[in-house]
């Protein structure tokens, strides 16, 4: 049970356990968990640079929104590439889409986003003070609770949607006669992501320790301190093979961009022998979902985490690149499924197969999504448990590929309408700047509690989980408007100069 009480400021760590001691509480104090007017952070030098810079960009943007409004027609592209006006349209603008799009993905991104957000609410309000703080343990064994510690699979998904991406461009571009130049590839990758996570990281590093306070915030430094120390593997995205993470959520892109970078050994043969690259693409998928049931067997892993050295589970299994790339391999499958079926002639399955098919991956993806709770309580099952982590989630993603995949032929009926509804079309295109924030937005409102909340799914998923998916995707909005979409404008620029000259 935790609890904060005030106490004079002169009073040490070790004093309080002896006051406690002499009226019967047995309590467990750190100097790291007292705080007074002398142990508050400073506004460092850095502080200062990084409102300079914020201040700056703001300014950017004002005038590159009324240069755009003033001189419409002559507006060179650079001078409004930070206009609100240019970049609100692209993020705002529903049109309908190109033949050459896979649109049902708009939707399949947004439900993973919320997934991902879903989960980590559910996980860190469990590691905070509550009145009846033995409901996590209580919640695990009941139907309602137990298939919410299911939802990280939505990174799976993440990544699932990047090897299919990759592969379709890929071969999209290779019919257009484009030439595949490696550096470019992987520079125009980096361009793209980093800017927003610098800009999410400076913040961190410098000002978001000064934002909140309370008996809780001292917490914070578990995020601060590893971007003090290791700021530089969040850049190189190399986060994964360090001892802790800067921007916790970040682990993710660096599984994408190594895998991105890795994807010219799947890439160059493809262009030339497409089913036998396809055929080695389906054995790495196998050799990766073998190696995760040999971790996990090893390790004596326990599905989801929920027994065992959550260090452990962390680095041998949910941020270790040969365990994860499987998610990646079976989209990279996808993409190649996705170019046959916009770009070469492929016979239109009939309804009265792709109707139950599509029910049927439903069926699957709900079962391995949701209905798999029952594998946290088998804790002592190993067969089960690795099992569990090998198979469920290739399972869950080759469900979701037959769903993308019906609704691209035209046989998703209202599951193609849910997942291209023009809402989740606009939120899609926010997804990458609200995925950088939601974790620093979840922070701060965990840290800032006064009073530990009484937990149920009603205030995990009403209090919690909406107000923080809100202000994410506000703050996401303002980030994609402020750095991720300016940035996109030069590096576009860039790569076609890049290409013209090879």
């Amino acid at each position: 049970m935790e609890f904060g009480v005030c106490f004079p400021g002169s009073c040490s760590a070790i004093d309080l356990e002896m006051t406690a001691k002499g009226i019967g509480l047995n309590m467990t104090l750190t100097e790291a968990t007292c705080q007074t007017r002398e142990t508050q952070s400073r506004i460092t030098a850095g502080a200062y640079v990084t409102l300079a810079l914020a201040c700056l960009l703001l300014l950017l943007i004002v005038a590159s929104t009324i240069y755009e409004l003033c001189f419409k027609a002559d507006s060179h592209w650079a001078l409004k590439s930070f206009s609100l006006w240019t970049n609100g349209k692209i993020i705002f603008r529903v049109s309908k889409p190109s033949a050459g799009d896979i649109s049902c993905l708009n939707g399949i991104r947004v439900i993973a986003m919320t997934m991902v957000i879903v989960y980590h609410i559910y996980m860190f309000r469990h590691g905070r003070a509550a009145r009846n703080s033995y409901y996590y343990s209580y919640s695990i064994h009941q139907p309602k609770d137990g298939p919410l510690l299911t939802l990280p699979f939505g990174v799976d998904i993440f990544l699932q949607i990047s090897g299919c991406l990759v592969a379709y461009n890929f071969l999209r571009r290779k019919l257009k006669g484009h030439e595949f130049n490696i550096p470019s590839y992987c520079i125009e990758r980096y361009l793209r992501l980093t800017p927003a996570v610098l800009a999410v990281m400076l913040f961190t590093l410098t000002w978001f320790g000064y934002i909140g306070s309370g008996p809780l915030w001292y917490q914070t430094e578990d995020i601060i301190g590893p971007c003090q120390k290791y700021w530089w593997s969040c850049l190189l995205y190399i986060q994964n093979y360090q001892p802790a993470t800067c921007i916790r959520q970040t682990w993710y892109l660096s599984l994408d961009f190594q895998l991105y970078v890795l994807s010219p050994f799947l890439l160059l043969p493809l262009a030339r022998w497409r089913k036998e690259t396809m055929v080695v693409t389906a054995g790495l998928a196998l050799i990766s979902m073998a190696t995760t049931f040999a971790i996990a067997w090893t390790h004596k892993l326990c599905a989801e985490n929920q027994c065992g050295e959550g260090s452990t589970f962390m680095k041998q299994f949910y941020t270790f690149l040969p365990t994860k790339a499987s998610s990646w391999l079976i989209g990279f499958l996808l993409g190649c499924l996705m170019f046959k079926v916009k770009e070469e002639e492929m016979a239109t399955m009939e309804k009265r197969i792709a109707i139950p098919l599509m029910v049927a991956a439903i069926v699957v993806y709900v079962a391995t999504t949701f209905g798999n709770s029952h594998v946290v309580i088998s804790e002592n099952d190993r067969y089960e448990n690795s099992f569990s982590l090998a198979l469920l989630r290739p399972t869950m993603l080759l469900s979701v590929g037959c769903i993308i995949y019906l609704c691209e032929i035209g046989r998703g009926g209202i599951v193609t309408s849910f997942l291209t509804n023009p809402l989740f079309v606009v939120i899609s295109r926010l997804t990458y700047s609200t995925y950088l924030v939601h974790f620093q937005v979840m922070e701060y409102h965990l840290d800032t509690a006064r009073v530990g909340p009484h937990l149920s799914t009603y205030t995990l998923l009403v209090n919690d989980f909406a107000g923080v998916l809100l202000l994410s995707l506000l703050l996401g909005l303002v980030l994609s408007l402020s750095v991720e979409l300016p940035a996109q404008h030069f590096v576009s620029l860039l790569i076609r100069r890049s290409r013209k000259k090879a």
